[in-house]
């Protein structure tokens, strides 16, 4: 999933470089280990927390800049199928406004005791081909959590759930 900026930058951003590699699909992914093709880190030391922090802007700003595909709808209620225990009780709703290529929503479905689990908030991002690049659920309580910090709280703020 290309854009994971967080991925080794979240937990270790004090600890290692930061490379800035193409991701083979047109797009720019941040790691944490040289590229393939053994570019030089282009953020070292004490500069890491100000590199996360630009990897993350430029993510949204990539995300910001796709098209949402015609049948964003349809991904994500097939990769919401897979994630259930009852996926024929699934109560998907969209709400805020959609950024680029992503878009915010609410699920609701019943759990094993067959009783609604309460709603749980999403992201859902595409990448530049269309496809799901990544689709976070949160509880209701994490909502706030998530907006300080990584990619999914700047666009729960764009989609206008959290301030």
């Amino acid at each position: 999933m290309g854009l994971i900026v967080g991925l080794v930058l979240a937990g270790t951003v004090a600890s290692v470089d930061v490379y800035k590699c193409p991701d083979g699909k047109g797009d720019t992914v941040y790691q944490g280990v040289p590229c393939v093709s053994g570019e030089t880190p282009i953020i070292k030391g004490e500069n890491k927390q100000q590199a996360h922090q630009q990897a993350i802007t430029e993510a949204v700003t990539r995300i910001g800049q796709r098209q949402l595909p015609s049948d964003y709808r349809d991904k994500i209620d097939r990769r919401v199928v897979h994630m259930l225990k009852d996926p024929d009780s699934r109560k998907i709703a969209y709400v805020g406004q959609a950024y680029g290529s992503a878009v915010c929503g609410t699920i609701k479905a019943r759990n094993s005791f067959g009783g609604y689990t309460g709603q749980q908030f999403f992201v859902a991002y595409f990448d530049a081909m269309g496809g799901l690049e990544e689709l976070k659920i949160f509880q209701e309580k994490e909502v706030s959590l998530v907006g300080y910090y990584g990619i999914e709280g700047q666009l729960l703020r764009q989609c206008s759930l959290i301030k």
